[in-house]
């Protein structure tokens, strides 16, 4: 397997078929369609890698497995768009994903970002969600997540059963909706924060109402209180 260092740049392993398994070894940013249907690849190891980029790995048909990405900050824009054999994926320290990272990953059962402030999603109103089309997704955590800037985010998530975003006040950028939860599994119990109870002219944010009346979700409100000293 090859092992890479500094900068894998854009298009390095375009349409490559050969690659099955890769080291990334030093390389710490994966650059714009990087490997772009590298269509044999298997398996990869993004130990040190911090940044990756615009559609790195779209057309990676065959990859199920992305070790070690303990580095990682940044996902870019259709990174890992469509990887329907993607199987999981470990980001403790990410902090912003971008629209269609994810989307239609169909084998993927669970997410935890811990560290995820920011991410956007579809801009055409749930066309092209950041984690639409995963209907094997059971559980999505992002203790930290404050913003969905877009639409369509969870879009089509027939199985998902939780969705815990506690400090979370900004769904999809509009008070209205925006196909966040379209179609998502009837009952799931969704976790946000306090505002998205009333930011809608002091009603719910149009998500919420709609994943609350139309799929039946269980709304938790996480109030957080100020005590000056």
């Amino acid at each position: 397997a090859p092992l890479l260092t500094g900068t894998v740049g854009s298009n390095t392993f375009n349409s490559n078929s050969s690659l099955v398994n890769v080291d990334i070894g030093s390389a710490t940013t994966i650059s714009t369609s990087a490997f772009v249907n590298a269509s044999g690849l298997v398996s990869i190891d993004l130990s040190n890698v911090v940044t990756i980029g615009t559609t790195s790995f779209i057309g990676c048909s065959s990859l199920t497995d992305v070790i070690n990405l303990n580095s990682c900050t940044s996902i870019g824009f259709g990174a890992f768009y469509s990887l329907t054999l993607l199987e999981s994926m470990d980001t403790p320290l990410v902090t912003w994903v971008g629209e269609e990272a994810f989307y239609n990953c169909q084998a993927i059962t669970s997410w935890s970002f811990p560290e995820l402030l920011t991410f956007d999603s579809g801009t055409g109103g749930g066309t092209s969600g950041t984690f639409q089309k995963q209907t094997a997704l059971t559980g999505f955590t992002a203790p930290s997540l404050t913003g969905i800037t877009g639409g369509g985010a969870f879009g089509n998530n027939s199985a998902i059963t939780d969705i815990y975003m506690p400090l979370l006040t900004n769904c999809g950028g509009s008070s209205g909706s925006t196909n966040t939860f379209n179609l998502i599994q009837t009952g799931c119990t969704i976790t946000v924060g306090c505002e998205l109870k009333t930011n809608n002219g002091g009603g719910r944010d149009g998500d919420i109402a709609y994943a609350e009346d139309t799929r039946s979700a269980i709304i938790n409100y996480t109030c957080i209180d100020f005590v000056e000293e």
